[in-house]
């Protein structure tokens, strides 16, 4: 049986994973940006004026070099 070794240096790890455009925070929008649609969809029914639903936003922001995605009005 062969033996693996897998050195992982945290530093590069946090540096691509932390990234504003990098492949998570990328990820991080794309399910954000689905909340914000059924979040819309859920009060199409309930929303005369249609403000509401305008107001609702997505966005990714970076708290100590970590991706945290934020929907709201």
């Amino acid at each position: 049986m062969a033996t693996v070794t897998i050195k992982v240096n945290p530093v590069r790890v946090q540096r691509v994973l932390g990234r504003p455009n990098g492949q998570l925070a990328r990820g991080m929008l794309r399910l954000t940006k689905k909340v914000q649609r059924q979040a819309k969809k859920n009060l199409s029914r309930h929303n005369r004026t249609g403000k509401l639903d305008a107001s609702i936003f997505a966005r990714v922001i970076h708290r100590g070099g970590v991706p945290i995605g934020q929907v709201g009005t």
